[in-house]
C-alpha cells in the first residue's frame, strides 16, 4: 500500500468514527506508530484532521483542552444539581473515592457544608482541588501522590496507580469525558483513562456522575466498558432512548432535576 493511500484509509477510518488512536492505526496499517505519526502530521497540515494526544481527530472537531476553571463554570448548574443527588448516596463511615473533575468537585464541597454528618467518613482523591476543598474539613481524607497533568489538577501517574494496590473503596464517584453505548467510558487524557480503569477494580460500587452533554459522546482514551457502571447519574436533559438503552446494560439511572 502507497503512503496516500494509507492516508486515505485514515481519512475514512475517520470520518466513520470521528477519532482514532495511533496505536490502532499502526495496526490496522501494518506500519510503525512512528509513521503513523507522520501522516498524521501530514494529514494536519493539509487541514485535514487535528491531532491530538496518541492519535487525531477528524477535521477541527477537537479544540485544546479548555482550563480547569473554564470547565467548571460550564453546566454549572447541572453539575451542582447531579452533585446534590449523587451525595445523598454517601454515607458515614463509609471509604469513598473522587475522581478528579468538575462534577466530583461539587460533590467535595458538599461535604465540606455537611461535615458535621461526616465525621467519620474517609475520603481517597487524586485532585488536588477537591483534597484542598476537604483540607480543612473533619472527615479523614488521603491523597494519593503522582505526577500533576497541569490542565485537569489530578495526580497520576506509577506512583498513583501503585497506591491503589494497597487500597479499597465502598464507592467510587467517577468521572469521564465521554459514555457512549460501544465505545464505553472515555477520557480525553490517556494517563487518567489508565487511572480510571485501575480505580473501578478498588471499589465495591461504581456511581458515575457526569452532565448530560457527555453522554453519547466519546473521547480519545477508553477507560472500560459501559457495564461496569453501577448507578449512572445525569441531569433532566439527558437523551430518553440513550438512557433506555443504558438501563438495559443493568445499570440504574437518576436524573438530577431542578
Amino acid at each position: 500500500m502507497l503512503k496516500e493511500e494509507r492516508k486515505a484509509v485514515i481519512k475514512k477510518h475517520l470520518e466513520e468514527n470521528k477519532i482514532v488512536k495511533t496505536s490502532d492505526l499502526s495496526l490496522r496499517l501494518n506500519v510503525s506508530e512512528a509513521t503513523v505519526r507522520r501522516y498524521l502530521k501530514e494529514l494536519e497540515e493539509e487541514k485535514n484532521i487535528t491531532r491530538v494526544h496518541g492519535g487525531a481527530t477528524l477535521g477541527g472537531s477537537a479544540s485544546p483542552q479548555p482550563s480547569y476553571d473554564v470547565r467548571k463554570e460550564k453546566h454549572l448548574k447541572e453539575k451542582q444539581m447531579i452533585a446534590k443527588l449523587a451525595f445523598s448516596f454517601i454515607k458515614n463511615e463509609e471509604v469513598i473515592f473522587l475522581d478528579a473533575g468538575t462534577t466530583v468537585y461539587q460533590i467535595a464541597e458538599l461535604i465540606r457544608e455537611n461535615e458535621s454528618d461526616f465525621s467519620q467518613l474517609s475520603v481517597i482523591t487524586n485532585s488536588i482541588v477537591n483534597a484542598y476543598t476537604l483540607s480543612s474539613s473533619g472527615v479523614n481524607l488521603k491523597v494519593l501522590g503522582g505526577d500533576l497533568r497541569k490542565d485537569t489538577l489530578a495526580l497520576v501517574g506509577r506512583e498513583t496507580e501503585n497506591a491503589l494496590n494497597q487500597l479499597w473503596v465502598n464507592k467510587l464517584f467517577l468521572a469521564a469525558s465521554g459514555v457512549n453505548l460501544e465505545h464505553g467510558i472515555t477520557s480525553t487524557d490517556i494517563f487518567q483513562a489508565d487511572l480510571k480503569n485501575k480505580l473501578i477494580q478498588i471499589a465495591q460500587e461504581v456511581i458515575l456522575v457526569v452532565d448530560s452533554s457527555k453522554l453519547n459522546k466519546m473521547a480519545l482514551n477508553r477507560v472500560a466498558n459501559i457495564d461496569i457502571i453501577d448507578i449512572l447519574i445525569t441531569d433532566d436533559q439527558a437523551d430518553q432512548e440513550f438512557l433506555a438503552k443504558i438501563k438495559k446494560n443493568d445499570i440504574k439511572v437518576y436524573i438530577a432535576e431542578k
